[in-house]
């Protein structure tokens, strides 16, 4: 697997310096922990957080040396009469934060400028959020992590980049459709079927209810004993004679595709006392027969490819699905 970059909106470091939020805590934290996860900001958040903290010493100022009132805090909050030693102290608590942590930030590049001119020009968001964004897609950030949900809806409606909440992280990053390029461009494959994954997180299996993860054992490897929910997917191998490509279809494609739904799998399961019924039933619906397909590339895994549409084409005659298949077969027990 590769590193996952995430963008990391001002907001979220809000929550953390100020322990507003847990699960914005917990975030950071577990960026520093996890080493897939790669954190990146904008030079621009560096100084939103700055400005913050330098507000706060101020009105900390006017509350307890000057004993003003709410009322005349507010009144004087941007009337900033901080000397300069505390003035850089707010600068050097930013700066001792980011160097305690694994999170690149962005310099000013004319390029981001330019995106962000371009973007203010088609979607409609604050001139602050648009910096950020264009600093996200110009660093190729898997995932933009806000606390501002107008924004998250926003970057989803307009599939500009895929975005969410910390509370949400764990949740999307096990939802495989999330981890795809939304700007990709699908491309068609065409081929057979030549093997099913039997592994687990494939067919009819459980997900943790807290952040969707796989059930291993009995457990969630996050949460220990939870809740559960079932799920399904099919992990494939498709050859075209040349090419082979691992195909992703989860449970919406293949209720879509199949007229095969989670119900219909639980039912086989549960006749069969079995799970691993399921994938039997989709392997002889699916194995050696020939499709077309169009699909995106992931970003963070080799040849993987996440499903769009699946048509078997019946054209193609059995003589030449069995030759295809008897080449691969050849090249697999060679290699």
């Amino acid at each position: 697997m590769k590193s996952i970059k995430f963008y990391i909106d001002t907001v979220v470091f809000l929550d953390y310096l100020e322990k507003r939020k847990e699960k914005s805590i917990q975030f950071i934290s577990n960026l520093s922990d996890n080493n897939d996860w790669i954190g990146y900001t904008s030079w621009f958040t560096k100084l939103e957080l700055i400005e913050n903290e330098q507000a706060l010493k101020h009105m900390e100022k006017l509350a307890l040396e000057e004993h003003l009132t709410l009322t005349e805090i507010v009144r004087k909050r941007e009337q900033r009469q901080l000397t300069k030693e505390q003035l850089k102290h707010e600068v050097d608590v930013v700066d001792r934060f980011f160097k305690k942590r694994k999170i690149n930030i962005d310099a000013p590049k004319e390029n981001v400028f330019n995106l962000a001119k371009e973007l203010q020009s088609r979607i409609n968001i604050s001139a602050k959020d648009v910096i950020h964004v264009a600093t996200a897609l110009e660093n190729k950030c898997t995932c933009f992590v806000t606390g501002d949900t107008d924004l998250i809806n926003t970057l989803r409606e307009e599939n500009i980049i895929n975005a969410t909440t910390p509370d949400d992280v764990n949740k999307i990053l096990n939802n495989e459709s999330f981890l795809y390029d939304p700007k990709s461009k699908p491309e068609e494959l065409r081929g057979i079927v030549v093997a099913i994954l039997r592994d687990n997180g494939c067919g009819l299996y459980k997900r943790c209810n807290e952040c969707g993860g796989i059930i291993y054992k009995g457990t969630c490897t996050q949460h220990g004993k939870v809740e559960i929910y079932y799920d399904l997917c099919i992990q494939m191998t498709l050859y075209d004679g040349i090419m082979q490509y691992n195909l992703y279809l989860d449970k919406e494609k293949i209720e879509e595709f199949f007229n095969f739904t989670l119900d219909n799998a639980k039912e086989i399961a549960t006749e069969a006392l079995d799970q691993e019924a399921v994938l039997d039933y989709l392997e002889r619906k699916l194995k050696s027969k020939y499709f077309v397909v169009k699909a995106i590339d992931k970003m963070n895994w080799e040849n993987r490819w996440y499903v769009l549409s699946i048509k078997h084409d019946s054209e193609v005659t059995n003589k030449e699905i069995v030759k295809i298949h008897e080449k691969w077969l050849e090249i697999n027990n060679t290699s």
